[in-house]
C-alpha cells in the first residue's frame, strides 16, 4: 500500500496538464490524508475528511492574465476590423471602382 501510495503520489506531481482544472490536487489530497494512508476509511471519506476545497482551486494566475490580454487584443482588433469595413461601406461605387 505504501509503494503504490507513493508511485501515485509521484505520478500525480510529474503530470502537466495546462489550461483546464483537473482533480489532481484532490487526489493527492487524498494521497496525504493519514485516514486514506493508514486504510481507515469508508464511503464517506469525502464528506467526513474533505473540508478544504481551495485544494481544487489549481488556476494560474499568469495563464488568466495572459488569457485576458488575448481577448482583449482579439477584441480590438476585431472591432478595428469592422470599423474599416464599416468605413468601406460609406464609400461610394464609384470611388471603391477607382472610376
Amino acid at each position: 500500500r505504501e509503494e503504490a501510495i507513493s508511485r501515485m503520489k509521484r505520478a500525480i506531481q510529474d503530470y502537466t496538464i495546462a489550461g483546464v482544472k483537473t482533480t489532481l490536487p484532490f487526489a493527492l489530497f487524498v494521497m496525504d490524508n493519514e485516514h486514506f494512508i493508514s486504510g481507515n476509511f469508508d464511503t464517506h471519506f469525502v464528506k467526513t475528511h474533505f473540508t478544504d476545497p481551495t485544494v481544487l482551486d489549481n488556476s494560474n494566475e499568469e495563464e488568466a492574465q495572459i488569457a485576458a490580454l488575448l481577448a482583449q487584443y482579439l477584441h480590438t482588433e476585431n472591432t478595428s476590423i469592422t470599423s474599416v469595413e464599416a468605413q468601406s461601406e460609406n464609400v461610394s461605387n464609384w470611388k471603391k471602382n477607382r472610376r
